[in-house]
C-alpha cells in the first residue's frame, strides 16, 4: 500500500500528461481510466483494514484531479457525493 502511493501519482502523471483537452475540460470518458485506477487501490487497501492508508490514496488520485482541467459540474458532482 505505500509502493501504491507513489505509483499512482507516477501512473496518473503519465495518463494526464498525454492527454490535451481543450475547451471546458475533461469529461467522463476522459476520467473513467484514472478514477478506476484510484479507486481500485483505495478499495483494496480499505478491505485489509487500513482505513488510514486508504484515505490518502484517495486524496491523492483527488488532488490530482483538481490540478487537471476537469468541469466544474464533474467536482461539484464528486463533493456532493463523498
Amino acid at each position: 500500500s505505500e509502493t501504491m502511493k507513489m505509483a499512482l501519482i507516477v501512473i496518473l502523471a503519465r495518463i494526464f500528461s498525454t492527454r490535451s483537452v481543450d475547451g471546458p475540460g475533461m469529461g467522463p470518458r476522459e476520467l473513467a481510466l484514472p478514477l478506476i485506477l484510484i479507486l481500485v487501490p483505495f478499495v483494496l487497501v480499505v478491505e485489509q483494514p487500513d482505513l488510514g492508508t486508504g484515505s490518502m490514496i484517495a486524496a491523492i488520485g483527488g488532488s490530482l484531479l483538481l490540478l487537471m482541467k476537469v468541469r466544474k459540474w464533474i467536482i461539484a458532482t464528486l463533493i456532493v457525493v463523498v
